[in-house]
């Protein structure tokens, strides 16, 4: 404090500290998410961006508030709660303050995400889109798949979904306005979902862009005549949509046929100067189950016939290779949940919304 006060004698205008090297050093960085899911957070705010931050979390970093670990813990004004709740709630609250920090700030993101005042973001609402299957929330294994390409357990993504008044959209084939034929060029919401839950990022090999940052593709071109069809849309960095430009030098997309290793996947096609052989191949960034289960079903070949090699390519199965059963399309839309709030609601969807989206999730936590 007495530091504070001889700088503010010292330096009454502020300029010791000048703005440009405030803004210049301002910044935050959030790291790669790990093994256990956390990721690391670290930088330096502003002056303006701390003068915000301090009464929110003077608010709702309070004991007995916002804490994911007590159902009882007040999740809304605290000052709407009453007083003997809240007080039992902080009377049983352990956590330390960084972690009632970092629930603050969760809870007040949330709480933002559902305020239906941010926009969109690639023909999307700006929220929290999360792409399950069934099959594992059944199990209750798993982990559930962000539209950012970040992963949340499967327990963790329900409570999500039960807390933020989600709609759940169970994704098949039927009764989805996935057809859009050449009335529009552009995607729609549906459709993108759609290509968000089956594709989960960038379909060029190699490329580990998840959806949020991709743009919806069209294999056969729309300037030749291609549809706005499901079958026809693709997910593609905005990198690596440039290099489908049409020409020689450019990239080429195709669906695969019945008759390859990976049926109904996009192969992506380099220029004949870098693959005279003109070979479709698929991207395993974003399957690496589908990958992995391929590589087991090899190992239960025949002693002799076993070559462990990641597949690079969307052609026929190498001859010395026992081909695997072949596997489901994967661009197929397969039974998936999405939990979204309710200003990312499609028309024309299959939904289970408020009461019957929460007692779903309760059933699987």
């Amino acid at each position: 404090k007495i530091g504070d006060r001889l700088i503010a004698y010292l330096d009454p205008d502020g300029t010791l500290s000048s703005d440009t090297d405030r803004n210049r050093r301002r910044g935050i960085t959030i790291g790669k998410q790990g093994t256990d899911g956390l990721s690391p957070i670290s930088g330096l705010i502003t002056p303006q961006l701390r003068a915000f931050l301090d009464p929110l979390l003077g608010k709702y970093s309070r004991p007995g508030v916002a804490n994911p670990d007590d159902a009882a813990s007040s999740f809304t004004d605290p000052d709407t709660v009453d007083p003997e709740t809240l007080r039992a709630a902080a009377e049983r609250d352990d956590r330390t303050a960084p972690q009632r920090t970092h629930d603050a700030i969760r809870a007040l993101l949330e709480w933002g995400i559902v305020t239906d005042r941010l926009g969109s973001h690639r023909g999307l609402p700006v929220t929290c889109i999360l792409t399950i299957n069934v099959e594992d929330v059944e199990n209750e294994t798993g982990v559930a798949t962000t539209a950012t390409g970040g992963t949340v357990p499967i327990k963790d993504a329900l409570a999500l979904a039960e807390r933020s008044r989600p709609f759940l959209a169970v994704f098949d084939h039927s009764g989805l306005p996935l057809h859009m034929g050449r009335t529009k060029r552009l995607a729609s919401p549906a459709q993108r979902l759609a290509l968000t839950a089956s594709l989960r990022g960038c379909t060029r090999p190699g490329c580990d862009a998840p959806a949020s940052m991709c743009a919806v593709h069209h294999v056969s071109e729309w300037a030749d005549g291609g549809s706005t069809d499901i079958e026809n849309l693709v997910l593609a960095c905005d990198h690596c949509h440039a290099r489908v430009d049409g020409t020689e030098q450019g990239w080429r997309t195709v669906t695969l046929g019945p008759e390859t290793r990976y049926p109904g996947r996009v192969g992506w096609i380099a220029p004949p100067a870098w693959d005279p052989a003109q070979t479709p191949r698929v991207n395993h960034r974003h399957h690496p189950d589908r990958l992995l289960a391929e590589i087991l079903c090899r190992q239960r070949s025949p002693v002799g016939s076993l070559r462990l090699r990641t597949p690079a390519d969307g052609g026929a199965p190498t001859p010395s290779i026992a081909p695997p059963p072949r596997p489901q399309p994967a661009r197929a839309l397969h039974r998936h949940l999405f939990c979204a709030t309710r200003s990312a609601t499609p028309r024309g969807m299959l939904y289970r919304g408020g009461d019957d989206a929460r007692e779903f999730c309760s059933a699987h936590r």
